[in-house]
Order: C-alpha cells, then structure tokens, then sequence
C-alpha cells in the first residue's frame, strides 16, 4: 500500500453527540472537555489525526550488539531554578551529567540502574540511549539503524526487564507528514532497528503507537487502531518472527461502541499480563461523562477486562501507572486535578487525602515511583513541577524543577525528573529521596 493512502483531509476521528463533538485520538481516548494533546514528536503530523483503513504485518527480534565507545560521568553537578513555591520539604535538585548534546526524552527503570532515551540534533544517528547506574556513572548503549526514518526518529517509549530493551520512536515524513513508527530491540549490550513495512503502524485504520511492553509471558506493543463499531479500538500488537502484528480487539474489552469509546495514554506489565492506563468515554442516555479507566489483560493480550476506577467524576483520565505483579499505583486526573488509585486483584479504590494539585488534564503525568509503602508522584502545575510524597504516612508536597516533567524514575535512593521547558529543551535533574520527607 502506498504511504499516502491517507490525505489530511480526513481529520481527527470524531463523533457528534447532540451536536457535541467527541474527539479521540493520539495517545488516549480525548474527549469533548479538553484539547488533543500533540505528540512529543519534532513535527506538525499527527499519527491519529488520519482516519484509515488496512491490513497489518508487523514485528520483532532480539539481536545483541557487541558494547563500544563507553563513556563515564557521574553525578549532579548544579542547582535546579525551582518551580512554584508550595509548603513541605525543599529539596535539592540537581543536574545531571549527559553527554551535552543529548537532549533526555524518556527515562525507564532497568534493574537497579535506569535507562535514558535521548536525542542528539547533531549526529548522524539521532536517537541516543544511555545506562545509568545507581552511582549516577553513565554508559552509552551502541544503537544500529537501518531504515532512513531510524535515523532521525525521537523515544515514544522504551521497555526493559533489566536485560531486554524494545522500544518505539518516531519522526514525522511521508507526503502527509504523519509519524512513521520505527521498532528497536536488544539488550544493554546494543540495540537494533527492527525495520517494519508501513502498514504495521499506518495505512487506512491506524490510530496512534503507545509503546512497547515487556511481559514475563512475552513482549508487545500497545496502541490503537480503527474500531468495526466506533471510533478507536485499543491495539496490541505481538511478535511474529521479524514483525510486529496487530491482533484483533472485536469483542474484547479493548473494543469501541457505540455507547463507550475507549482510549488508553499508557502500557506497563503487571507480570504476564499488560495494564493500559486511559479513559472510558461513555454516550448512553444523551449524556457524555469521561471515567478513568485501566484495562488488564491476564496473560499478554488474553483475557481483557475494563475496570472503572472509583470516584472520577464526570471528567476523570488514568495517565500512568507503576505495577509491581497485580498491585498497582495509578495516576490521572479527576476534574482538572491530579489523583491516585490503587488497584489489586478483587479492587480499585482512590487513595486518600492526595494535596489537591491543579493541573493541564492534557499533559502528562510520569508513573507513580514506589519505594515500599510510600508513593512519589511528580506533577507538572503551571510553571513549574512539584513533587507528592505519602501513602506511608501524612502526604508532603514539594518544590521542583521549573519546567515539564515528561518522565521520572527512582533509582539508588534518587528521584530523577525530565523537566521540558516552554521552548522545548529539556534536562534530566535529580534529588534525593530523603529530602522528600
């Protein structure tokens, strides 16, 4: 199929409801109350914002790379500008050292060290991944690409079991500008492009890429794609040989209908299975009410089931989530304000006395760090980010860095954060978990 099955004219997906417009597409079900939020892709395209129709192959291998060219830093090295002034703790935040002209994108927890998906303008391959050990010393991962899109594609998301790294990237090309999704697998050794012909990701019907997910029963992609009944399912696709293959969602939870429109923002594993993070959008009765929503799965992509999480309102949004087997801690958003849930097995309840932190229901909320019973969210609120500490005993709220914060993970006693500034450069800071309170 030629990449410009798809013109521009079609649009964002929506449906009309006593003449209100439901809208979603790119990383969630985006609902009538808010603005679609872009993806964090250097580009105008949008990989939902085409509706299409098509048939799928896809893929995945593992190959290692031989590790070369390593550098070591270790570290912070200055003092962050701090966001709004808010009562608890004042921690210490300090810069990260990276190789300078790697600007952080994603941050993902690999063993007791982290990985650090980032993208340097400069060079010829421009997605860059580095390891980070607990010390704060830096290794740089070998990447190898192949297709011309690899070479210039920007983290989605990036997946590690400690050992095993997939990831998904993107860049915005073809004659309608739209991401072109390129696959990566390997270990910390090195990792490799896994070239995919367009249609596993685009083409008539594709909706957006979420990222990749590494089970303990085996690897997939999640993501969405054009539902038979309305709107967007939710997509998983699984490993065939050297392709990505989207299986169907018709009559899963994962389905669309005409009476509930389902979109998730992220994936995590829950063991064997996979948690999407996301909302329910709900048409019945002429009435449109948003709940957040977490779909699991109990072996890979079998056995999904829609939970609808407790007290969220008639606007409410699951973002993240962090998992460790079948208990979880979720984020989202409830009314415009951040909220927390916990999930296990039988149930999902909200987490009390959460500090009320108002915030843009379209920008994204890292998943929730855990450090035994105490939670870590870092939230974006107007200028600057600040930093929830509780579930073990009374909740603090504390000041960060002054940006965005994308991406945060908890590594050797440390909070790291991705803080994205207006003018969208972004640097990796840190803290110490004890300054928190």
């Amino acid at each position: 199929m030629a990449e410009d099955a798809c013109g521009d004219t079609f649009g964002r997906l929506t449906r009309r409801v006593n003449g209100t417009a439901v809208l979603h597409g790119f990383g969630a079900a985006r609902s009538w109350t808010r603005t679609p939020r872009a993806p964090r892709l250097r580009g105008p395209g949008d990989p939902a914002g085409c509706v299409r129709r098509g048939v799928v192959p896809a893929s995945l291998g593992l190959i290692l790379m031989i590790l070369s060219g390593c550098t070591s830093t270790r570290g912070p090295v200055s003092r962050a500008e701090t966001g709004p002034v808010v009562p608890g703790p004042t921690p210490t935040w300090s810069k990260v050292l990276i190789p300078p002209d790697v600007e952080p994108v994603t941050l993902t927890a690999a063993g007791p060290g982290m990985l650090v998906g980032g993208f340097a303008a400069s060079r010829t391959v421009k997605p860059r991944l580095l390891r980070i050990a607990a010390d704060g010393s830096s290794t740089e991962v070998p990447l190898i690409a192949h297709s011309g899109y690899a070479f210039e594609a920007r983290w989605q998301s990036i997946a590690s079991d400690g050992d095993r790294i997939i990831a998904v990237g993107g860049v915005a090309g073809g004659a309608h500008f739209n991401t072109r999704w390129t696959t990566w697998a390997g270990s910390s050794a090195g990792v490799t492009e896994i070239p995919q012909p367009f249609e596993t990701f685009g083409g008539w019907g594709a909706g957006d890429v979420i990222g990749p997910v590494l089970t303990s029963a085996g690897p997939a992609i999640a993501g969405s794609w054009q539902g038979a009944k309305s709107g967007l399912d939710e997509a998983i696709w699984l490993p065939v040989g050297d392709r990505w293959v989207r299986q169907s969602s018709a009559g899963s939870a994962l389905e669309s209908t005409g009476g509930v429109l389902v979109g998730a923002r992220s994936a995590t594993s829950t063991g064997a299975g996979i948690l999407l993070s996301g909302s329910a959008v709900h048409l019945l009765d002429g009435k449109v009410r948003q709940s957040a929503a977490v779909w699991r799965s109990q072996r890979v992509n079998n056995g999904w089931a829609r939970v609808d999480l407790p007290d969220s309102g008639a606007s409410g949004e699951a973002v993240s989530a962090h998992c460790d087997g079948q208990n979880c801690v979720v984020a989202g958003y409830v009314g415009g304000a951040v909220a927390l849930w916990r999930l296990s097995r039988s149930a999902a309840t909200p987490i009390p006395d959460v500090p009320h932190v108002a915030a843009n229901p379209s920008s994204p909320i890292p998943a929730p760090l855990v450090a035994g019973a105490r939670i870590i969210e870092v939230v974006s609120a107007g200028p600057g980010i600040v930093v929830l500490a509780g579930g073990d005993k009374d909740w603090t709220l504390s000041k960060g860095p002054i940006g965005e914060a994308t991406s945060s993970a908890l590594i050797g006693g440390w909070v790291y954060v991705i803080a994205e500034r207006p003018g969208g450069s972004a640097v990796l800071w840190r803290c110490p978990v004890k300054d928190l309170g």
